[in-house]
């Protein structure tokens, strides 16, 4: 089967980080968030029952959404000095404490098998309807709340990708068996669509090295 991975315009530090998606799959794939840099981390997994685990380096937590994620619904992620809050839709779900402030993280979203048997059968999807970032800025000296500034945001409301993201064609990465084709992804209908899929394992890449199974890896320009 292959798995999918795009990687989000930018860092995320201090701010929120919201990704409006919709997850059809079965037990054995999960959507994956992901925030790392180095041995730092922030990740929130969905599987296809309320069930969601949340971790902050090493701490995990697991939480109850209002609903399946095969609903539509943003998840944010806000990252502040002392705490990272999880929320769905403008509920805060848990709020987990840092020993310390959080580097700048490379935020990617995924959908990856939860098994290491995966069967062909499977034909999970992963929509994603809109992505944002907004940076939390300093402080003012009174009472009032940080202010926020906008980074970036895509609706994918055309056809095709925008100019931010780079479909990879014919790629390999290292001696995994993948192979990353733009025909694994496409633009439609208000979003960003990922699908896994099998295929003959009797392929080989541009490099003639073999491989077994397809994906997708989108970066910025």
């Amino acid at each position: 089967m292959a798995s999918a991975w795009i990687q989000l315009p930018s860092y995320i530090q201090l701010g929120q980080l919201s990704a409006k998606l919709r997850l059809t799959t079965t037990s054995d794939w999960a959507a994956q968030l992901l925030l790392i840099a180095d041995s730092r981390k922030v990740s929130w997994l969905l599987t296809s029952t309320t069930h969601s685990l949340l971790q902050v380096d090493n701490i995990t937590e697991t939480v109850t959404l209002p609903s399946t994620p095969s609903t539509t619904a943003t998840y944010d992620i806000i990252i502040a000095r002392t705490n990272v809050s999880f929320g769905v839709d403008g509920q805060t779900l848990a709020v987990i404490q840092t020993a310390t402030s959080l580097p700048q993280l490379a935020a990617s979203l995924s959908l990856i098998p939860t098994t290491a048997a995966v069967a062909n059968t499977s034909a999970p999807e992963l929509q994603l309807y809109q992505a944002t970032y907004t940076a939390i800025g300093d402080a003012t000296p009174s009472c009032s709340p940080p202010s926020l500034k906008p980074m970036w945001a895509d609706e994918f409301t055309g056809t095709s990708l925008g100019a931010a993201w780079t479909a990879y064609d014919n790629c390999t990465h290292g001696k995994e068996e993948e192979l990353y084709v733009p025909q694994a992804v496409t633009v439609q209908d208000g979003s960003l669509k990922i699908k896994a899929f099998a295929f003959a394992h009797n392929e080989t890449d541009r490099a003639g090295e073999p491989v077994g199974r397809w994906a997708i890896l989108l970066t910025p320009e």
